[in-house]
């Protein structure tokens, strides 16, 4: 992701989002609020809170169980709510993962010395029990090299708005359809090789273009006919990123005409 150098807080339109990962081999769940990104590190706010609370009856692969569900979101407004109104703090999100889940707020400097307060400040969770550390990350690192979504798991987030935009449409995900992708690399040697790549696996390709971009100065569209049903959309992303990212590829995603009428 890139990076800009705010010298104070901006503003933004929160929206949190969600995914699946890993951290370590265990199965995580993140809560990122995507709408912050573009405005990281702020530099006004260079100290990391996270706040971790235990859950109660977690499942067995150390995720929240449903049952927990809404004491869960109250323990999340209680501590965002008080962390922000009392310590400045910028609610980043929040992760789950072997039974504990861990809210992560970005504090500014003239907070820091009240972060020891944080136990009078946050409270009595009631059953639940919680514990805290603070970090100097004046750049963010936490946000970009932990809580920012990989590239695959970035475009599942965009496979499930694409997907709810096209069923809201009357779309029949499950009929085959060709589907149109778009990917940029840095040189024409690049862009021939991932075709030639993609080609082996069922796309046509079209030649690659020229572009007055300093970056992504060559992009190559592809299609294939695929169904866009019971997940295939996030298969055959990471089909298409195991064969551009070595190729010094960025992906720019998926479009295609809505398949059906509307039931």
């Amino acid at each position: 992701m890139k990076r800009k150098t705010d010298t104070g807080r901006p503003t933004w339109q929160a929206q949190f989002d969600v995914y699946l990962a890993a951290v370590d081999g265990a199965p995580a769940s993140f809560v990122l609020d995507m709408g912050l990104a573009p405005h990281v590190p702020v530099r006004s706010h260079p100290l990391r809170l996270q706040v971790r609370v235990r859950l109660l009856h977690p499942r067995e692969d150390g995720l929240q169980d449903a049952s927990e569900l809404k004491a869960m979101g109250e323990v999340e407004d209680a501590i965002t709510g008080r962390v922000s109104a009392m310590l400045d703090g910028i609610y980043a999100g929040r992760f789950t993962c072997e039974g504990r889940t861990t809210y992560v707020f970005y504090l500014s400097a003239a907070q820091a010395v009240r972060a020891d307060e944080l136990a009078s400040i946050i409270g009595d969770l009631g059953p639940y029990e919680w514990e805290w550390l603070t970090e100097d990350d004046p750049q963010w690192d936490y946000f970009t090299g932990f809580l920012y979504p990989d590239p695959l798991s970035l475009q599942a987030m965009a496979n499930r708005q694409l997907l709810e935009n096209l069923e809201a449409k009357g779309d029949q995900l499950e009929l085959p359809r060709e589907v149109d992708h778009r990917a940029y690399f840095p040189t024409r040697e690049d862009a021939v090789a991932a075709a030639e790549d993609l080609r082996s696996v069922g796309f046509r390709t079209d030649e690659a273009k020229p572009l007055e971009d300093d970056v992504r100065r060559w992009a190559l569209d592809f299609h294939r006919v695929d169904s866009l049903a019971h997940g295939w959309p996030d298969e055959f992303c990471a089909e298409i990123l195991k064969i551009i990212l070595p190729h010094g590829g960025t992906y720019d995603g998926w479009g295609t005409v809505i398949a059906g009428t509307a039931r």
